[in-house]
């Protein structure tokens, strides 16, 4: 029976996020296209697998610039006692440029060279990439 009120006190003085899941990350993304960018779409693949629903293509506006936002899970497994393990993040983001089905142009991008870290969870682009549709 002791053992049982213990258990619970110590339940009870636990933060109340302590079963809470990570908070997802984001990886930001922003550029413009080089040339004709009528029709044309961005697509981004994250790797390791995001653990997160696949997402369309962005389109790009009419003035060439794209900004695509994609979420990550650093979820990277149960912790030792209770609180998850938060210390999964993305290694490499690979930008496609495409226009009726045809690749014109790919950027493959390294998480620690070419972004920035924001909470550690979030990651910004450090400067806009230019792909090339001709």
């Amino acid at each position: 029976m002791l053992k049982h009120v213990l258990t619970l006190v110590v339940l009870c003085l636990l933060p109340g996020n302590a079963w809470a899941k990570c908070a997802r990350g984001t990886i930001v993304i922003y550029g413009l296209i080089s040339g004709p960018a009528a029709g044309s779409t961005v697509s981004v693949q994250v790797l390791p697998d995001p653990n997160w629903n696949s997402e369309p293509a962005a389109v790009v506006d009419t003035d060439g610039k794209f900004d695509v936002t994609r979420y990550f899970d650093p979820y990277d497994g149960p912790g030792l006692v209770v609180p998850d393990r938060c210390t999964r993040k993305p290694k490499t983001i690979t930008v496609q440029l495409h226009r009726n089905g045809q690749l014109l142009d790919q950027k493959v991008l390294e998480i620690n060279r070419d972004f920035v870290s924001e909470r550690n969870v979030d990651f910004r682009l450090r400067s806009p990439i230019i792909l090339h549709s001709y």
